[in-house]
């Protein structure tokens, strides 16, 4: 209705930054990380497998979260792992896994249990 004058007018208020900002580990760092998990159990195992998978790889968690043993599979003669990608129905993406990338997730899947 316009009864009272805005007193507000011409009043910026505090800037937000757009984001959120994330440092990437240093190359010192990520060595670190990865000595310091105990690979002689199954659970070292697996956390070093998809530490390693995450860093050379730059998946998402939830990627991740959603592959299978079967999303591993040898294209053009290249080990692949198929991914349903955030916001996806299907996997239709695919990131390469180097044999750095594949040995701890096979070493892993061999102390495993079904």
């Amino acid at each position: 209705m316009r009864l009272y004058p805005n007193i507000a007018r011409g009043i910026k208020g505090a800037k937000k930054t757009r984001g959120f900002k994330k440092d990437p580990l240093t190359v010192a760092q990520v060595k670190e990380l990865l000595r310091g998990i105990d690979r002689s159990t199954p659970q070292g195992k697996r956390d070093y497998a998809l530490l390693n998978l995450f860093i050379r790889t730059g998946l998402r968690t939830i990627e991740a979260v959603r592959a299978e043993v079967g999303d591993i599979r040898q294209e053009g003669g290249e080990a692949v792992l198929w991914i349903q990608g955030k916001g996806r129905d299907t996997k239709d993406e695919f990131v390469l896994l180097t044999p750095e990338t594949l040995r701890p997730i096979n070493e892993y899947l061999q102390t495993r249990r079904r």
